[in-house]
């Protein structure tokens, strides 16, 4: 009997086997999310006054700007549900005289202009590293640049007027400037984001003065409001309070009300003052009375409402049915919530961070901070606590309230023991739990099932043990275990790092299975814990798409069979052809497309990983609050069943606050301990992360460090720190939030390791992607392509890119790739079809790989179909001008096409053929979206007629697009080139931005105007699932530096962005254009402004699947 107990289980009911039926989703909830209101912020950022009295407030996570009126309403500057165009918002400034707010977004990289009436004016380049805004009295905006220690100058209408450097960069790209102002005189007042002091600046960038400061400071503001002419009174806001400073008298005064980041300051609105937020707490602002009194008294208002409201979910990762029957969830903010099985919020209450949550039948809400018991009302207050362990090692990674015996069941994970509490407090013993000779155990989660019994996760093992009345057994899942849960049947739930749940009766023998992932919702589902309800519903939590899904048993469901082996790449092939139409003896272009990610569900190698945070003073707020968010889902995802996490945080010192460890409780305390202050030193991290590896690292482990920081240090120690680490086997990744640039891709081991971001919210993303890394060098080891074309198809020797290998017999296409890399591959060719009709473009095409992890497989490629039409008709009055590179365009319109010793590609008479309709019949369901820049010439050469066919034939190509599931962008050119719309699927905002092209402008620089355009599809606003588009119009060739045009077209191509050039008038050179789109079939000609609309609707029509797999289901 006690051999059968150590084997398998003892008793129990029967368990409802797989064959009979299978778990499917009957609910997601919340629906929808709601948006937060005008007094929400989670990071204000910046603030400004205007001479009515109206406060504007920046919340760079929201990325909105709201108005507080002077009776103390709050609204949203922009109208609600309005895109405002904003990325990461940072600075403000008021021009009252021109009624315009002023938005610095570092970011975007963009000064983005408002009206005071909410109407997005204007968006202008900036400089990296964007850093403080002001207006002088006659409109001149100034802006600084903390990456170069720039100041920048524009006109009211954002002509650049040139910039001076106010602080010596001596090799460091970051922190620079940390603020301006502008005094009413014109005078510039600069903080020198490394030292102590004010810099004073005249309008011709000479400086007249600097003021030292007593410390470190977050905020100036210059006042000429005193009422004497001949004095001015200086404000900062410290991490302390207020400080004043009166340069006449030499007079400094202080108040301590805690830390304080932006000011404004206004007689009449008096200083209003932001309070960050940060660990789930709300940004507050703040007014006190105008004038030195105000360092002494309390403020007159505040405003800042809740920033977690009850009902929604932000990254939900734990979740119990409570024994009330509610359904409790944990997510990033410090409270606990609940809901009804069907979803509705009933209620949550403040918690702090917490690792687990549990109810009673009365309500009561359990919950855990790692080293302690809480027992709390549903109206918040505290009944109880307790500690759990009797020393520091003590980390509890779960409890449950045990319905069977009415007490609390705690597991600790550090010391390896389940602690049992009464519903009052009171300690009712503990439990050891077995250890197994020769390796250790990580024990991450519990669940409790009839009479008191216990079921333990080893993570480690992948093992469930069951601890009881009849003693312990235990039984081995599915590799990649993270979560458990039990059904009243007996049967126990096993919720996989793969995302899928399975089933396991008494003996331990799976008898079902289900995927919980949801990606219908977000590609990057994650399942993050599961509970099961008395009625043997399953709610899953998933951590990224925000969401609850519950399942529910089907009796003649088909149940499935899960995957196995849990480390694997997962890849899709795509194909298109395009253009969808031809005519006979034109071409079509072909391209195949694999992608896809590797997922590091088991580890291949185990790693010793050290995350190294910044957590300097220019973190605080938002960037620390997500750089903790990011990096706990990181611990989270990371297969600590054989791999260990450190964390080591640094600002001008450095501590290890969480050494080596496969305990993922403590390292989420850790995490959560974080707290932004003082200054950057990355040597001192390196240095402490260099300690731990030497000290606990584990011989057959692999050495990881990833640091992520916001700003610049001294660059030789910190390279010698990295030197260190690289010596000794470590591989090192960076993540730059805005930081320096080239010491932070110079301490990573290379450039594919150092990810810049230029939004904290980004964060989340870059590691995800070098978690992918650590555990896949590539998507595929090898790849080998085959496409079989059809004998009515000719392949266009040459047209292959890559280079393939050809089959004429045969008819085969066939590449070999090695180290196909995590981004995936794309191929190209082009075909010529032999006859009209409609045909399918090849026979089949599949791909033989081996994936990043050594598993073989086959993947098919769909099969695009093309319409090609007969011989040309005769040729009719409707504009149709060649468009391949040898054309040669007229000195006049012509009407019809001229003859051609070979095919070439014309423009369609108007008509039903350009009818997005048709395109969206010849397209593959499930291609990609499309974000699309349009690029404008706006050089003299185009004022009149040009320019006005040119707006209203991008207008026109709007109407095609299928906005906002596409998203366009416009830039304009002449000899310097402007971001005048942002990526945005508002169609209002572009039409705005296309009505403003009405100035040109001498030069034609088509290259900055490409370099603009793609790095907008690169930046943060592009959709990673959508496909790059520009489409270039110009009206003549690049004279001033003709080569910079070819160099940024080849960036623009080995960016993997489809680019298409429309040429208008007799001057144009088809084949400069056909050297800048790298294909000539993407090269059109308008030899009049006349003829722009129609050639902008076959552009539309030809890239690739704008909305067909989209606008088909819908």
């Amino acid at each position: 009997m006690a051999l059968a107990a150590m084997l398998g289980w003892l008793g129990g009911p029967a368990p409802l086997r797989a064959s009979a039926g299978a778990y499917t989703a009957v609910a997601t909830w919340p629906e929808g999310r709601p948006g937060l209101p005008a007094d929400a912020w989670p990071a204000a950022s910046g603030v400004a006054v205007d001479r009515a009295g109206r406060i504007y407030v920046a919340d760079a996570t929201t990325a909105r700007i709201s108005v507080i009126e002077p009776g103390g309403a709050v609204r949203l500057l922009h109208p609600p549900g309005a895109d405002p165009g904003l990325v990461t918002p940072r600075d403000l400034a008021v021009d009252d005289g021109r009624q315009r707010v002023y938005a610095a977004d570092p970011g975007a990289q963009a000064v983005v202009v408002f009206g005071m009436d909410g109407a997005r004016l204007a968006e202008w380049d900036a400089a990296a590293g964007l850093a403080g805004i002001g207006v002088a009295p006659d409109g001149t905006v100034y802006t600084g640049s903390a990456s170069t220690g720039e100041v920048h100058r524009f006109t009211p209408d954002g002509a650049p007027l040139g910039a001076w450097r106010a602080v010596r960069a001596d090799g460091i790209t970051a922190d620079l400037i940390g603020g301006l102002d502008v005094s009413a005189d014109g005078t510039l007042a600069v903080l020198d984001g490394r030292a102590p002091r004010l810099l004073l600046f005249d309008r011709r960038g000479q400086r007249t003065d600097t003021i030292l400061l007593p410390g470190a400071v977050n905020d100036v503001v210059v006042d000429d409001n005193v009422g004497i002419v001949t004095r001015r009174w200086l404000w900062f806001t410290t991490d302390t309070g207020l400080l004043f400073h009166d340069p006449v008298r030499q007079q400094w005064n202080a108040g301590t009300v805690g830390r304080l980041t932006a000011l404004a300051v206004n007689p009449r609105s008096g200083l209003v003052v932001v309070q960050p937020g940060g660990g789930g707490a709300a940004s507050k602002v703040h007014r006190y009375p105008y004038g030195v009194t105000a360092l002494a008294g309390p403020p007159t208002a505040s405003w800042g409402g809740p920033i977690a409201p009850a009902g929604v979910l932000d990254g939900p990762d734990t979740l119990q049915v409570g024994a009330d029957g509610h359904v409790y969830v944990l997510d990033r903010a410090p409270r606990a919530q609940w809901f009804t099985p069907a979803g509705q919020s009933r209620g949550q209450v403040s918690t702090g961070a917490s690792a687990a949550v549990d109810a009673g039948p009365d309500g009561t809400v359990f919950t855990t901070d790692g080293v302690r018991v809480f027992a709390r009302t549903a109206a918040g207050t505290l009944r109880w606590q307790a500690a759990v362990g009797p020393d520091a090692t003590t980390s509890v990674a779960a409890l449950v309230f045990d319905r069977a015996t009415a007490q609390i069941v705690a597991l600790d994970a550090g010391g390896g023991a389940l602690h049992r509490f009464s519903a009052a407090g009171a300690r009712l013993g503990n439990t050891a739990l077995p250890a197994v000779p020769g390796r250790p155990s990580v024990w991450t989660d519990l669940a409790t099932g009839a009479a008191g019994t216990a079921y333990v996760l080893d993570r480690y093992a992948s093992e469930v043990v069951r601890v009881g009345p009849g003693g312990m057994a235990r039984f081995t899942a599915a590799s990649g275990a993270r979560r458990v849960a039990t059904r009243d049947d007996g049967v126990v739930l096993v919720l996989g790092r793969d995302g899928w749940v399975r089933g396991y009766d008494g003996g331990g023998a799976r008898v079902l299975a289900f995927d919980a992932r949801r990606p219908d919702l977000t590609p990057r589902s994650a399942p993050a814990d599961l509970a099961v309800d008395a009625g043997g519903d399953v709610f899953v939590a998933d951590r990224d798409a925000d969401v609850v899904t519950r399942y529910r048993w089907d009796s003649v469901a088909a149940g499935a069979d899960p995957p196995e082996n849990q480390a694997r790449c997962e890849s899709a092939g795509d194909k298109t052809a395009a253009p969808g139409t031809i005519d006979l003896g034109a071409t079509v272009e072909v391209t195949l497309g694999v992608g896809g990610t590797c997922t590091a569900q088991v580890a291949t190698v185990p790693l010793d990983i050290l995350l190294i945070i910044d957590r300097s003073g220019s973190m605080l707020g938002e960037r620390i609050q997500l750089a903790r968010e990011a990096a706990a889902d990181f611990v989270s995802n990371a297969d600590l069943a054989v791999s260990r996490i450190g964390i080591v945080s640094f600002n001008d010192g450095a501590t290890l606050d969480a050494p080596l460890t496969p305990d993922e409780a403590l390292l989420r305390r850790a995490l959560a301990g974080l707290v932004a202050r003082g200054g950057t030193r990355i040597d001192q991290g390196l240095a402490v992360a260099n300690a731990e590896l030497s000290r606990n690292g584990r011989p057959g482990a692999a050495p990881v460090l990833i640091l992520l920081s916001d700003g610049g240090s001294d660059p030789a120690p910190a390279l010698r720190e990295a030197a260190r680490a690289k010596q000794a086997g470590a591989e090192v990744f960076t993540i730059n939030v805005q930081g320096d640039v080239g010491l932070l891709t110079a301490i990573a081991s290379g450039p594919d390791h150092h990810h810049p971001v230029q939004s904290a919210r980004a964060l989340g993303a870059i590691f995800e992607r070098i978690g992918d890394q650590i555990s896949a060098s590539a998507l595929f080891r090898r790849l080998d392509i085959t496409d079989r074309l059809p004998a009515n198809m000719r392949f266009v020797a040459g047209s292959d890119v890559p280079a393939a290998a050809f089959d004429p017999a045969a008819g085969t296409l066939r590449w070999t790739l090695d180290g196909v890399p995590l981004g995936g591959v794309r191929l190209r060719y082009r075909l010529e079809p032999l006859a009209a009709g409609e045909w399918p473009t090849n026979v089949e095409a599949w791909a033989d790989y081996v994936d990043g992890y050594g598993r073989a497989g086959r993947l098919d490629f769909p099969v695009p179909r093309v319409q090609v039409i007969g011989p040309p008709a005769t040729p009719t009055a409707t504009p149709t001008p060649p468009a391949s590179a040898t054309a040669t365009a007229t000195a006049t319109p012509t009407r019809t096409p001229r003859p051609s010793a070979t095919p070439t590609r014309r423009t369609r008479p108007r008509g039903p053929v350009y009818l997005p309709l048709a395109v969206r019949e010849r397209c593959v369901p499930g291609e990609r979206r499309t974000d699309v820049m349009l690029v404008i010439d706006t050089s003299n050469s185009m004022a009149g007629e040009g320019l006005a066919a040119a707006r209203a034939a991008a207008a026109q190509f709007l109407g095609l697009l299928n906005l906002p599931a596409d998203q366009a962008g416009v830039v304009a050119f002449n000899t310097q080139a402007a971001l005048i719309s942002r990526l945005t699927g508002n169609r209002a905002a572009l039409d705005v931005a296309l009505a403003g092209l009405s100035q040109t402008q001498p030069g034609t620089r088509i290259d900055r105007g490409l370099d603009r355009a793609r790095l907008e599809l690169l930046g943060p606003r592009a959709r990673p699932a959508s496909q790059p588009v520009i489409v270039l119009l110009t009206d003549g060739e690049q004279v001033e530096s003709p080569e910079a045009a070819g160099r940024a077209a080849r960036a623009v191509r080995q960016a993997r962005v489809r680019m298409y050039a429309v040429g208008l008038g007799a001057q144009v050179d088809p084949t400069a254009l056909a050297a800048l789109t790298g294909e000539p079939a993407q090269v059109y000609i308008a030899p009049s402004p006349a003829e722009l609309a129609a050639i902008y609707a076959q552009v539309a029509g030809e890239i690739p699947c704008p909305r067909a797999a989209f606008w088909g289901g819908r």
